[in-house]
């Protein structure tokens, strides 16, 4: 028996995942790659072949197995892409699947069949053509697959299809389905120790509901992390199939602290357990990659609580670090946008530095400026002297920023606030001293803001104008969770 590698991933997420709005078909494209990973290899186990994992993520896989001769090998590999045409749900994705036979130098065999990969997915379509040619109009979630007959579609009406017999596509139907179903169990399988998790909101609608929150009712924060240069290092640390399997493992048990911890914390937020639904959600889980959702009143704290629980995060002696950002938007915003748009700033805060933990938020009240360079845009908010740059945040300097930030509000009236912004913003660099100087005192002597707080939100946010820039920025949204 000869040994082989086989790789598979699943790709063009925007045509499987984020091409709509409704969040059950989008938990459930999420969730249909993720555990099409494991469903490969038990499929694959079902005829005879091993496929035992080195690498998995969100989407993709890094396997080997052992069969007689490259004939053989093939066979595996179009077994591999039978089981995806042929599954009821994930045939509407796009996979691709490569081999390659055993070679000493892992570190070839790993690159070499994400390149492979690459090269498949370039010469494949990015949407996965349904092959009915139905005349029933274009689906009602996604707006651009052919609609199925209307008895594909819910029979009654729900929170979610506020009509019934809605004419959507198989491939959106099936993905709520699947989305709806495996809510729950989604947090058992990839959680230690919650065997029962509470019940959690259904739609962004119902994510983000909570008249007492005034201006944040029906708003979400958006939260997405990607790991600072974790390729690189298995490049150049994970020279062997087993040190592979070592780094992916410590990054899994990593994840699993990480989601037990946050789901956990969320609960305790909860008036009632037994009762309430916890308004969080994820979009994107396994890999490098996560996107967290959860209301408005509660986005600052969610980073502040995943810088804390990833703070200590290393393999082989090298900090395993994040750039990450955080948008604060109204719940039916277009997600796929405000997707890319979080993309786009995390690799802002990359640019900055990949060796720190680093956040770049945003708050829009509307999106009609997405279509423009995000970090222009920034550079256009700030006042003089400051660039767009500036804005990004040590992530590891979010702890008391809340209470500060609570003890400043209560005490600091927000019209004095919008007054420094705007002689801020009409005052030359060297002219903003004088306004500095008065709105410091204004902050101590005036209104009794202790040096302590200053401090923390300094550490934070910075001095000078850019301390006052954050404070006007986020003073709607830090320190004011529900219930506080």
């Amino acid at each position: 028996m000869n040994k082989y590698y086989l790789r598979m991933e699943g790709v063009n997420l925007n045509n499987f995942v984020y091409d709509t709005q409704r969040l059950s078909v989008i938990r459930g494209g999420g969730l249909l790659l993720l555990n099409g990973v494991t469903e490969l290899q038990k499929a694959m186990k079902d005829k005879g072949t091993i496929l035992t994992d080195i690498s998995t993520g969100a989407s993709s896989g890094l396997f080997s197995f052992s069969v007689a001769d490259d004939a053989g090998a093939v066979k595996v590999k179009e077994e591999a892409e039978e089981f995806f045409y042929d599954h009821k749900e994930l045939r509407h994705a796009t996979f691709v699947v490569d081999v390659l036979p055993y070679d000493e130098e892992f570190k070839l065999i790993r690159e070499s069949s994400l390149a492979l990969n690459r090269w498949q997915q370039m010469q494949s379509l990015s949407l996965k053509v349904p092959e009915n040619d139905s005349t029933n109009g274009v689906c009602g979630h996604d707006f651009i697959r052919p609609a199925d007959p209307v008895e594909t579609g819910p029979k009654k009406k729900t929170k979610e299809n506020k009509e019934a017999g809605t004419r959507i596509s198989t491939s959106a139907f099936l993905r709520h389905e699947y989305g709806r179903k495996q809510k729950q169990n989604y947090y058992k399988d990839y959680t230690k120790g919650i065997v029962k998790p509470p019940e959690f909101t259904n739609n962004f609608e119902e994510l983000s509901a909570n008249k007492e929150m005034g201006d944040l009712h029906h708003k979400i924060a958006f939260f997405y992390a990607d790991g600072n240069g974790f390729g690189k290092l298995q490049f150049d640390t994970c020279l062997k199939e087993d040190e592979q399997k070592a780094f992916d493992i410590a990054i899994k048990a990593y994840r699993v602290e990480l989601l037990t911890k946050i789901i956990n914390a969320c609960t305790d937020l909860l008036k009632n357990p037994k009762k309430d639904k916890l308004q969080f959600e994820t979009l994107l889980w396994g890999g490098d990659e996560l996107i967290f959702v959860v209301p408005a009143w509660q986005g600052w704290w969610l980073a502040e609580k995943f810088f804390e629980y990833t703070r200590n995060w290393n393999f082989l002696e090298n900090n395993l670090t994040h750039g990450a950002s955080l948008i604060f938007c109204h719940h039916n915003s277009p997600i796929h946008r405000i997707r890319d748009l979080a993309v786009t700033l995390a690799e802002l805060a990359k640019k900055k530095s990949r060796k720190q933990n680093l956040l770049a938020y945003q708050v829009l009240e509307s999106f009609d400026h997405l279509g423009t360079s995000p970090d222009e845009y920034r550079k256009k908010l700030c006042p003089p002297g400051i660039d767009g740059d500036d804005l990004i945040i040590d992530g590891d300097s979010l702890a008391g920023v809340r209470q500060a930030f609570i003890t400043i509000r209560d005490h600091f009236p927000r019209r004095q606030l919008h007054a420094i912004i705007r002689n801020l913003h009409g005052t030359s660099v060297d002219g903003q001293r004088e306004v500095l100087e008065d709105a410091e005192k204004m902050c101590k002597e005036i209104f009794a803001i202790s040096e302590s707080d200053i401090h923390i939100l300094q550490s934070c946010f910075g001095s000078g104008a850019l301390f006052w820039f954050h404070l006007a920025e986020l003073w709607d949204y830090v320190g004011v969770e529900a219930g506080q």
